[in-house]
């Protein structure tokens, strides 16, 4: 198997966190399990403890959105507890340090798509930590996928002011939010050319656990196929319903990015036979949802 030194740095004036990873030829294919949710509190005031679970099993996603408001610069650092020092196979994607939370959400899903082919394997404990300014937004998501499906192990999350500080205490309320994960793959036909086809999303609750449902969707693969019968013109434009947002998306492996409170143009698609054009996306951390997507044939 080929592979070859691959590193995702997120640049910035003051510091640069990135994720060191190979870029593999054979990436896991395995199906997320659980998403694991490091959102509470999203403001940080002092050192403390963000998220723990134990006993994780199988694949899982872990998304984790914060501003620094402690009035100091610091570090938000997750660890991984290999309990039985399994291969797991790691990727993921930052977003951050910035002031602009959209921005950050837009980064996050820029870097996790570019990394979907890329990552490392590890038997190991692991330990990552990424520089937060004091007044500004981090975010990430990172997808653990162990070799074997019965593999156990834990998470953590926490802030401190230096990386060498200890780890804060855990105390019995600490965030241990998580679901069962589940995509959405939706077929959807284009045959009326004079029809405006809405795809809304970030207003259901996909994901529920026993305490409640995830506002939002936050990390949840969208995945949409469009089939058009006709050819012609057509506008595909984005409808923010619920205020400011951030878009960013693929449409057909193409990266469309954008910020607004009204509706606004992503892209004029060309069909000229019937076909089926594919569009990706999740609901981006930092904007505000339900969102639309508008199909519609430009007359």
């Amino acid at each position: 198997m080929k592979s070859n030194n691959f590193i995702l740095s997120l640049n910035n004036q003051n510091y640069d966190n990135q994720f060191n990873f190979i870029q593999n030829n054979d990436p896991q294919k395995a199906k997320i399990n659980t998403l694991l949710f490091c959102n509470r509190p999203e403001s940080i005031q002092y050192a403390m403890s963000l998220y723990k679970k134990e006993y994780i099993k199988g694949s899982s996603k872990l998304l984790f959105f914060h501003k620094n408001v402690s009035n100091q610069n610091g570090y938000i650092t997750v660890i991984l507890n290999n309990y039985g020092n399994n291969d797991i196979f790691y990727t993921g994607g930052l977003g951050g340090p910035s002031e602009d939370e959209i921005f950050i959400g837009r980064k996050i899903f820029e870097n996790y798509t570019n990394s979907a082919h890329q990552g490392f394997f590890s038997s190991k404990s692991l330990k990552w930590s990424f520089y937060i300014k004091n007044n500004t937004v981090l975010g990430g998501i990172i997808d653990f996928l162990p070799v074997d499906a019965e593999s156990e192990y834990g998470i953590e999350v926490y802030f401190t002011y230096s990386k060498s500080d200890k780890i804060p205490p855990v105390f019995k309320d600490v965030n241990e939010e998580s679901y069962e994960y589940r995509e959405v793959n939706e077929n959807i036909g284009i045959d009326n050319i004079f029809k405006t086809y809405n795809i809304r999303f970030g207003a259901s609750k996909l994901l529920s656990n026993a305490t409640g449902k995830l506002d939002g969707n936050y990390g949840v693969n969208h995945n949409y196929n469009l089939i058009f019968s006709n050819e012609g013109v057509y506008d595909i434009h984005f409808v923010p319903n619920g205020g400011a947002a951030g878009l960013s998306c693929l449409i057909d492996d193409v990266r469309y990015q954008l910020f607004s409170n009204s509706e606004s143009k992503i892209v004029e698609l060309v069909i000229d036979r019937p076909k089926i054009v594919q569009i990706q996306t999740f609901p981006l951390p930092g904007s505000n949802y339900p969102v639309t997507i508008t199909v519609k044939m430009k007359r």
